[in-house]
C-alpha cells in the first residue's frame, strides 16, 4: 500500500513538472507572438498604415501594458509615442500631448536612437499643429541631434524638410527657402529621389508663398 502511494506521488510530481514546463513553454510562445504581433503594428503605425483606429487604439495600449509588465521602459516609450502620433493624426493634440510626455518619461539613454528620433521629431509636429513654434524648434533641435546620432542622413531630411515648414507656416519665406535648398543639395549628394522631388516642390510652394512667381516657375 505504502509503495503505490509513493508510486502515485512520484507520477503526480512528473506530471506537475511537466504540466509546469508546458506552461512555461506556452507562456513564452505567446511573449514571442506578442512581440511580433507588436513590432508588426510599430511598423504600420510609422508608415500610416493602420486599418482601424479604434483597434489600433487599443493594441497600442496593450503593447504599452505588456512592455510595462516586463519592465521595457525603451518599448513602453515608444508605444506611448507611437499613441501620440495616431492621436497627432486623428487631430487629437490633447490626448497626442499627453501621450508624448508619459514616452519622454520612459525613454532614456539606453533606448534605440532611431525610436528617440521618432518621439521628438514627431512631437515637433504636434507644436508645430497647435502654433507654438518656439517649443516646436526646440524639439525639432533635439530630434536632428538625434537623427544625427542615428548616423541615418534620411532621418535628417526629414528633420530638416519639417524645420523648412516650420518656417514657411511663420511666414519666414526666405528661411523656408534657404533650408529648403540645404536638403536639396543633400538630397542630391545621397541621390535621394524622393527628397529630391518634394524639396523642388516645397521650394515652389514657398516662392509662390512669398509671391515670387518668377523663382517659382524656375
Amino acid at each position: 500500500m505504502i509503495r503505490n502511494i509513493k508510486f502515485l506521488f512520484q507520477i503526480f510530481v512528473i506530471v506537475f513538472v511537466c504540466y509546469n514546463a508546458i506552461g512555461q513553454e506556452n507562456k513564452k510562445d505567446l511573449a514571442i507572438k506578442n512581440e511580433v504581433f507588436f513590432n508588426e503594428l510599430a511598423l504600420k503605425v510609422r508608415a500610416f498604415r493602420w486599418s482601424n483606429l479604434d483597434s489600433t487604439h487599443i493594441v497600442l495600449n496593450e503593447a504599452i501594458s505588456h512592455y510595462k509588465q516586463v519592465n521595457d521602459n525603451c518599448r513602453v516609450s515608444h508605444f506611448y509615442a507611437l499613441k501620440a502620433r495616431l492621436f497627432l493624426e486623428e487631430g487629437i493634440n490633447d490626448s497626442a500631448l499627453s501621450a508624448f510626455i508619459e514616452s519622454s518619461l520612459f525613454i532614456n539613454a539606453n533606448c534605440p536612437k532611431p525610436e528617440s528620433y521618432y518621439l521628438y521629431n514627431s512631437w515637433s509636429q504636434l507644436y508645430s499643429a497647435i502654433g507654438d513654434y518656439s517649443i516646436a524648434d526646440s524639439i525639432s533641435q533635439i530630434a536632428l541631434d538625434r537623427a544625427v546620432q542615428c548616423d541615418n542622413p534620411i532621418f535628417e531630411l526629414n528633420v530638416l524638410t519639417n524645420q523648412a515648414v516650420f518656417f514657411s507656416e511663420q511666414l519666414k519665406y526666405d528661411k523656408a527657402i534657404a533650408k529648403m535648398r540645404i536638403i536639396n543639395s543633400k538630397a542630391d549628394s545621397l541621390n535621394n529621389d524622393y527628397h529630391k522631388w518634394s524639396s523642388l516642390q516645397n521650394l515652389g510652394a514657398f516662392y509662390l508663398m512669398k509671391e515670387d512667381n518668377d523663382s517659382a516657375m524656375y
